[in-house]
C-alpha cells in the first residue's frame, strides 16, 4: 500500500474511535472533519492505486 493507504487508515481508525467514544461538544466537530479527511484520503488514494496501475487495467493483465 501507498502512503495516501496508510494515511487514510490512520484517519480512519482516529474517526472511529472517536465516533465510537461519543463525547459530544468538540468531539463531535472533530469527528465530522475525520470523516470528510478520510473521505478526501479514500479518494486521494483511489487515484493513486489507479495511476500507478493503469497499465494492469488497459492491458488486462500482468
Amino acid at each position: 500500500a501507498s502512503y495516501w493507504g496508510k494515511f487514510k487508515t490512520v484517519f480512519q481508525m482516529a474517526m472511529i474511535i472517536v465516533l465510537i467514544a461519543d463525547l459530544g461538544g468538540v468531539f463531535d466537530l472533530i469527528g465530522e472533519i475525520l470523516i470528510w479527511a478520510a473521505v478526501a484520503l479514500t479518494i486521494i488514494s483511489l487515484i493513486d492505486y489507479v495511476w500507478k496501475n493503469k497499465q494492469v487495467l488497459t492491458q488486462g493483465g500482468m
